[in-house]
């Protein structure tokens, strides 16, 4: 697989199956300037393992995103149209980030998006061990399993806990 050193990191553009399409990818290594630990490459192994399934996490997680943000947030408008059906039509995944810091065996990775209910900084999943713990707003910026992202995983599990439908699929 082909790197560039990018802004302390490294690129690489990749099929990704779950998505069907290229994507790019970032790896930030712990040493600058570094390839990719072994970690990181299997993290980027399972990424690329996921099937359509993984798609549907995401996206029950995005809805439970979209919904704290229609029903909670006064400022933005409401996006009522946007729903479990279709809401695949109102987001774009745009990048994957394999972030440094990681204790095997720990799998930790983010994925970036556009949506449409929040335009100003888009939207985040972060996934531990092919779990999807966190979705949100994208200026959260996942730097690795630290006391950070616990609490916006907790914040999250109690969204998740709120809206059990859009949790399972329903």
């Amino acid at each position: 697989m082909a790197y560039q050193f990018h802004e302390g990191g490294v690129c690489t553009s990749v099929y990704v199956p779950f998505l069907k399409r290229d994507l790019e990818i970032e790896i930030f290594p712990d040493a600058e300037s570094s390839p990719p630990s072994k970690h990181q490459i299997s993290v980027l192994d399972e990424i690329l393992a996921f099937d359509d399934s993984f798609l549907i996490a995401l996206e029950n997680a995005a809805e439970i995103y979209r919904s704290y943000m229609n029903y909670s947030v006064s400022y933005l408008p409401t996006v009522d149209h946007i729903n479990r059906e279709n809401i695949r039509e109102h987001y774009s995944i745009w990048g994957i980030r394999i972030v440094h810091g990681q204790q095997p065996p720990s799998r930790l990775f983010t994925i970036f998006s556009g949506c449409d209910w929040e335009d100003e900084h888009g939207m985040e999943w972060v996934v531990k061990d092919g779990e999807v713990i966190f979705c949100g707003s994208n200026d959260f910026r996942c730097d690795g399993d630290n006391d950070n992202l616990r609490e916006y995983a907790k914040q999250f599990a109690r969204l998740r806990a709120k809206y059990p439908n859009w949790s399972n699929g329903s």
